[in-house]
């Protein structure tokens, strides 16, 4: 049988101790009002008293005691035999008090507390016997109650054993189950091996650690090509190769994740240059590393791309950042150093996530608009420009997607970016009249709910004649029968296109002939360089050359000043576009840039 808590036993006194007051004061009751007996009346008063120090005993001490609980099996017993002494027959209501305080000892205290009880008990009975003449005369009575109590007192023990014989059975099949399942949480189901829950509780466990990771370079290749099978037979030959090693004997090994493992050192104080020289050890060893694939009668050679790192608590997190930067690097191994400590990276993400996250919920995403003009810099066009507005001590600040949008591409909100803009956009162009343009990436292109967004704000507003595409010239572009495609089709709307940023990086002529834009966006590094850099002019004069010959008009962005201006101008680029003219403006500063634009022009005819 199980050994009974402390904490379980002092709670159980106690609770023992609420219902002798209780039933004192019931006896007290019964022997005062009912069935007047002068001497259980003070049997019982005393016994009260009794019972009220006893709860306080348990208060103050706050411990279980043994020695407590015998009296109280004296006390409780004792005070029932004497109340059978001087009440005679009346006592007999007693006796279900008796077999109660027995088997309650029991079933509190267990077994031995039984005993004692039953022991008690009979001792009393016997006191009882021998002292009453009343009860001298009625021996049968007296017997078959010592009887009583001993055959239910026995029948109870033989009862509470089956029934704690059970409970171990239970007990143990539980703790059997407890640590089957405790396993399964800390062991690769695949490998046998520990993974990454058990390396967390062992590091938390350890102040210092050094830690190898390994990646299986390509792995995904084996899946692909052989199938799961066969790379699950990959991950086991790999798992095994790995404790068998040489590094097996010095280092715990765990799968942390699909083609990750770990080499947890068991030096506790192992130091840079033993852990790197032992990365160069496994380096060799995987170089003579062959995997017999027997279904397949093949033999894999397995490569690898390794991290390192030694630390406290964030050790995990050093050495998978290090595994990373071997990875972009592409590099063999790398081990952990401060330079390739990308956290603040990684807090400055999760800042500007949440900000574009409020920014979207909060209607804080707006476009801006900055002028295209033509030779005469009249306005021909507005292309609208994506920003964050934010509001510091009631002061309105506009945040340049510079900062933001490759966040938001990784963490997969710039969709949702791409959709505010074409709404409100849309909706200030329908109401200004004005012709403008918006920019879309071939992901934009791809993607079903801007497609239909822009196709359902076209219809709805009836503005396809006023809209110019610019579409960002990219190596993205890896489907332009696609992008052909829905050239056409917003073309048959009225949408113009324009290939943005075109003339640096990735230029594919012939496909973006296909697309026959109507401008070629000439890109802004070209064009704030143009009156010093001698190569950036001439890629501009090609630029421009080209496009007149197939009829493509072309713009000049980031124009910043006259002498810019009029270098383009005298290329024979078509339309401009910078802060010459006129910086980003919000929707409701337009109608006052257009209005003090006529004045200045009224003012110069005149």
């Amino acid at each position: 049988m199980k050994i009974m808590k402390s904490g379980y036993v002092l709670e159980q006194e106690y609770s023992q101790a609420k219902v002798r007051l209780v039933l004192v004061l019931g006896v007290l009751f019964y022997f005062t009002i009912i069935n007047y007996q002068e001497k259980a009346v003070w049997i019982a008063s005393g016994y009260w008293v009794y019972s009220l120090l006893v709860m306080y005993h348990i208060k103050k001490t706050q411990k279980a005691s043994v020695l407590r609980r015998t009296f109280n099996i004296i006390g409780d017993i004792g005070a029932i035999a004497l109340a059978m002494r001087y009440s005679d027959s009346n006592a007999v209501i007693m006796y279900p008090a008796l077999l109660w305080i027995i088997i309650g000892n029991g079933m509190r205290f267990g077994v031995k507390s039984l005993l004692v009880s039953l022991a008690v008990a009979e001792i009393a009975y016997a006191y009882v016997l021998v002292s009453s003449s009343y009860w001298l005369t009625q021996k049968g009575v007296v017997y078959s109650l010592i009887i009583g109590v001993a055959a239910i007192s026995l029948f109870y023990i033989l009862l509470v054993k089956k029934l704690h014989d059970a409970n171990d059975i239970l007990e143990e099949k539980v703790a059997q189950r407890a640590a089957k399942i405790e396993y399964m949480y800390l062991h690769d189901s695949l490998t046998g091996l520990k993974n990454r829950a058990a390396l967390i509780a062992e590091l938390q466990k350890s102040k210092y650690a050094g830690l190898i990771l390994i990646d299986i370079d390509n792995f995904h290749n084996y899946n692909e090509l052989y199938g799961m099978k066969i790379g699950n037979d990959v991950l086991k030959g790999v798992a095994s190769w790995l404790k068998q090693s040489s590094l097996g004997k010095r280092y715990e090994v765990y799968r942390i994740h699909a083609d990750r493992f770990i080499l947890r050192s068991r030096d506790a104080n192992i130091d840079p240059d033993t852990i790197e020289k032992d990365i160069k050890e496994l380096i060799g060893l995987f170089k003579n590393l062959k995997i017999t694939i027997e279904t397949l009668d093949e033999v894999l050679d397995i490569d690898a791309t390794i991290g390192s790192a030694l630390g406290d608590e964030q050790v995990l997190k050093m050495v998978e950042m290090a595994l990373k930067h071997a990875k972009t690097t592409r590099k063999q191994y790398i081990i952990y150093s401060d330079h390739i400590d990308d956290t603040s990276y990684s807090q400055e993400l999760l800042i500007w996530k949440k900000k574009i996250k409020e920014a979207l919920e909060h209607n804080n995403i707006v476009p801006v608009y900055q002028a295209i003009v033509n030779s005469d810099n009249e306005i021909l066009k507005y292309e609208s420009l994506m920003r964050l507005r934010e509001l510091h001590e009631d002061k309105e600040k506009l945040i340049s997607p510079f900062f933001f949008l490759d966040i938001a591409i990784k963490s997969k909100i710039y969709p949702r970016l791409t959709l505010a803009m074409i709404e409100k956009t849309f909706r200030d162009m329908k109401k200004n009249g004005n012709k403008f343009s918006i920019n879309l990436t071939f992901d934009d292109m791809i993607n079903s709910y801007i497609v239909d967004a822009l196709r359902s704000q076209i219809k709805k507003y009836d503005i396809g004649k006023q809209i110019t595409f610019e579409i960002v010239e990219s190596e993205n572009i890896d489907d332009f029968a696609y992008a052909k495609k829905f050239v056409q089709e917003f073309k048959e709307l009225g949408v113009e296109v324009a290939i943005d940023d075109f003339g640096t990086g990735y230029s594919n002529f012939t496909h973006i002939l296909e697309l026959e834009p109507d401008y070629l966006k000439i890109d802004g590094s070209l064009i704030k360089n143009i009156a010093h850099d001698q190569k950036s002019y001439e890629l501009v004069k090609s630029i421009v050359t080209f496009s007149k010959s197939l009829g493509i008009q072309t713009i000049a962005e980031f124009v910043a000043s006259k002498e810019i201006f009029d270098i383009c101008r005298d290329l024979g680029v078509d339309h401009f576009q910078g802060y010459y003219f006129s910086e980003p403006l919000v929707y409701n500063a337009l109608q006052e840039y257009e209005l003090k634009r006529r004045s200045d022009e009224l003012i110069s005819v005149s």
